[in-house]
């Protein structure tokens, strides 16, 4: 019932990609070119490696260099009308995508946005809908280019060696039921990261008000660090306080702040009480007061 499910989504996804034919076509014919190509350049070489066997350097100098820039060359074209056709089509899917779904959501009740997230909502247009057109657009780049790669590469081993073709074929079975597999447990991952993009993006979204530290999910697990430069000369808001150190950063233009990235800075934007800017109060705050 789960794979029926899949099935339709990914049917309905399909009528997205459905209404630009053109794109659909264009990037067909140019994945066709790029995948003949790739038999091409194993023939190229092969009469490139004979004509050195036989010695035969009259014909090797001219017409060797000149398959090479052909192969190359249309190779190139191919490759370029495929991929410009199928951005060109990825970037008309997630407009429509995100247009319908803007208008899916100016009709849900006020409950629904009590129970859902800032950072969840933007991530939905921002992450979500990238990768779900990528699911669609990249199926077509994969069936035609790869497709047709195997397909013209197999035929070429047909006329070569029959019976090494053939044993090719029996492992076939095997390698897709891995395909399979494997699949399974990236479709898990990509949905855990789908969340973790959600609750990162709230985290970026409350980050002013709320503790938090920049070293919070997937993407920003790489970060040691973290800088910051006050703009303005601000006496009662802007503020930076830190959790742990119970240490507070005023506002002061051109001020450089440097501090770890992890848990261990929590840190948040705080606008400052009267009571705490009498604590922290210099003569020249005093003077700008008064």
């Amino acid at each position: 019932m789960q794979k029926d499910k899949a099935l339709d989504l990914y049917m309905r996804l399909l009528t997205y990609v459905k209404a630009y034919p053109v794109a659909i076509f264009g990037s067909i014919i140019g994945y066709i070119i790029f995948a003949v190509t790739t038999p091409a350049t194993t023939w190229w070489l092969g009469f490139t490696v004979d004509a050195i066997s036989s010695e035969n350097y009259e014909t090797l100098r001219v017409v060797s260099p000149v398959l090479c820039i052909l192969i190359v060359l249309v190779r190139g074209i191919g490759g370029f009308w495929g991929s410009y056709s199928l951005a060109l089509l990825s970037n008309n899917v997630i407009h429509k995508l995100r247009c319908d779904l803007m208008n899916h959501l100016i009709h849900l009740p006020a409950s629904y946005f009590d129970r859902i997230t800032s950072g969840k909502l933007v991530s939905k247009f921002t992450y979500d809908i990238t990768q779900i057109t990528g699911a669609a657009s990249n199926a077509i780049a994969v069936i035609v280019r790869e497709g047709f790669t195997v397909l013209v590469l197999l035929a070429f081993l047909i006329s070569i060696d029959w019976q090494l073709t053939l044993s090719f074929i029996v492992i076939a079975p095997a390698v897709t039921k891995i395909v399979r597999i494997a699949s399974k447990y990236f479709r898990r991952y990509s949905t855990q990261m789908q969340e973790s993009r959600g609750e990162e993006g709230n985290i970026l979204l409350c980050g002013y008000s709320d503790y938090h530290c920049e070293r919070a999910g997937l993407t920003t697990g790489h970060r040691m660090g973290v800088w910051m430069i006050y703009l303005n000369d601000v006496y009662d808001r802007g503020w930076t306080e830190f959790y742990y150190q119970q240490h507070y950063e005023k506002a002061e233009a051109g001020k450089l702040v440097i501090w770890p990235c992890d848990w261990t800075h929590l840190h948040r934007g705080i606008t400052v009480s009267y009571t705490h800017l009498r604590a922290h109060e210099t003569e020249a705050d005093l003077v700008c007061r008064l």
